[in-house]
């Protein structure tokens, strides 16, 4: 699916926005599937397999716990309740992929038969971690914040997997991040790799992905919620259940449009064409015999299809009248 080409691939980023709560989770996954998303995204961790209990919270998590421990720990999904979710998405009929943030955790969702692996921007070079998930010989998804070029290369020098095997997203890890600031040019060095690519957007419009999409993006993955407003790190870059058939909509629509290289007139603008087209009448009177030139002609919007078009124009400009013309009458083949 991912690797299609002629479809673009859409994740819904559940993430932690379900708040540790299933009936949430399986909410996100129920407007996802029906809104049209191909895919929902979770993240998958032993909390005491990721943070150290003293690390203090990103600028952006700030709520009442000062810990990244605390914070996440109450978001935290057992193993048999992301197995309830998974089984779930199956039902929904749309992929559960989830980005594992430990080897345990990435071990567990190899063993429930995950097809894809989502690395996180900050397990970029984590090279313990992405030493696990490469034996799973799976689809590898690589977010690129807080990343150079450099950064990226050394990833994929390490990982030495074929080109359909890594889809590469851009991201900018500002939560949310303004347009201006999105980098998109990025997009150009990540091309260069020739691996799939796409974009992880953290903006909190449609802009970004219509951008990335119009820059060859098969990939897009954007975070979701049921409501902005509700607590939590990540709900206020989120796109909201009322929005989503918009999204959907909007970038599906774009791909459409880039993907359709070869122009020809459509049914409205033949409709249109037919009261546009300019066709060729006198300008000024024209005696028989006399050269015809620019200046005789006039080019007047017509429906009448017997007048010669406008770029037919040559075929008499030039030429000796065959008879005489009055102002305003008009030239058709016979007088060619």
């Amino acid at each position: 699916m991912i690797l299609n080409k002629k479809k673009l691939f859409l994740i819904a980023e559940i993430g932690i926005n379900h708040n540790g709560s299933l009936k949430i989770a399986k909410k996100l996954i129920y407007h996802a599937s029906k809104a049209g998303f191909n895919a929902v995204k979770f993240q998958t961790y032993k909390t005491e397999n990721l943070i150290d209990r003293k690390t203090p919270v990103a600028y952006y998590q700030k709520e009442k716990e000062k810990k990244q421990f605390d914070l996440l720990k109450k978001y935290e999904f057992t193993f048999s309740q992301f197995l309830q979710l998974k089984k779930y998405c199956k039902k929904k009929k749309i992929l559960f992929i989830s980005t594992p943030f430990d080897n345990e955790s990435a071990l567990f969702l190899n063993k429930i038969n995950v097809q894809i692996f989502k690395v996180s921007s900050a397990d970029l070079d984590n090279f313990h971690l992405l030493s696990q998930i490469k034996k799973f010989n799976k689809h590898i998804i690589l977010s690129t914040g807080m990343a150079d070029a450099l950064k990226l290369k050394k990833t994929l020098k390490f990982l030495k997997l074929k080109k359909n095997r890594i889809t590469i997203l851009h991201c900018i890890s500002n939560y949310p991040v303004i347009l201006r600031d999105t980098e998109l040019g990025f997009i150009n060095e990540i091309k260069k790799t020739k691996y799939n690519y796409g974009l992880s957007d953290h903006t909190v419009g449609n802009e970004q992905a219509i951008a990335a999409i119009a820059m060859g993006a098969k990939v897009i993955e954007k975070h979701i919620t049921l409501d902005k407003k509700m607590s939590g790190p990540d709900h206020k870059c989120s796109l909201e259940v009322k929005n989503f058939k918009n999204f959907i909509k909007t970038t599906s629509d774009i791909f459409i449009s880039i993907k359709n290289s070869k122009k020809k007139m459509n049914s409205y603008e033949k409709k249109i064409l037919e009261v546009t087209q300019r066709r060729l009448f006198c300008k000024n009177k024209i005696k028989k015999n006399n050269e015809i030139k620019m200046s005789d002609i006039i080019a007047l919007r017509s429906t009448n299809k017997k007048i010669l078009k406008i770029d037919e124009i040559f075929k008499i400009i030039g030429k000796k009248s065959k008879k005489n013309y009055e102002k305003g009458s008009f030239f058709t083949k016979n007088d060619i």
